[in-house]
């Protein structure tokens, strides 16, 4: 790790940038595990009466253990909470996610601007990208969605720490610091 000496505005620009970049990549992190987790959990919140039926349409549907709509709804003064919305918690973890990813990759924009090292501002811009990648693929793949490969548990646990790996071994490690020039 080398130090960079850098005057006023622009140690302060490579710092807030740093710090925001950290921050926005730990919540992009935490917000796509638990979009995964959310979505593994509640099988995409499709509810019984959407699910494909893997046999006859009497033998696990409709008279046999799915009911469909009922007779009886609760009357109630105010409508439910969209807290309570599986889709809609869902879709805003997933949308957090998205934008703190955006953050990071400006963030680390503005961090290699304001270091002004080069090839080391390109490994600060393609790090988290790299990293995010990776952990995108992995757990893209690791669902099985849309019928393709599907990868082990562990393999995906692995994926995603490397991909974590990448962008904080860059970024506690090997980019360069900026200091306060006196």
């Amino acid at each position: 790790m080398s130090c960079v000496e850098l005057h006023g505005r622009r140690f302060a620009t490579a710092r807030i940038a740093h710090v925001t970049g950290a921050v926005s990549w730990w919540v992009f992190v935490v917000a796509r595990l638990m979009t995964e987790m959310n979505s593994a959990a509640f099988n995409f919140g499709l509810p019984r009466r959407y699910a494909d039926y893997d046999e006859s349409i009497f033998g696990v549907g409709l008279g046999h253990n799915d009911f469909g709509w009922t007779a009886y709804e609760p009357l109630t003064n105010h409508p439910s909470s969209p807290l309570n919305d599986v889709f809609f918690t869902s879709n805003v973890i997933a949308s957090v996610a998205v934008v703190a990813l955006a953050i990071t990759a400006i963030a680390a924009v503005v961090e290699a601007i304001s270091v002004a090292r080069w090839p080391a501002g390109i490994a600060t811009i393609l790090a988290p990208i790299t990293g995010a990648a990776v952990i995108l693929t992995a757990l893209y793949y690791g669902t099985g969605f849309g019928g393709g490969l599907r990868l082990n548990l562990l393999i995906v646990f692995a994926l995603v720490l490397l991909g974590v790996a990448i962008r904080e071994v860059w970024s506690r490690v090997l980019a360069p610091r900026p200091t306060r020039a006196e």
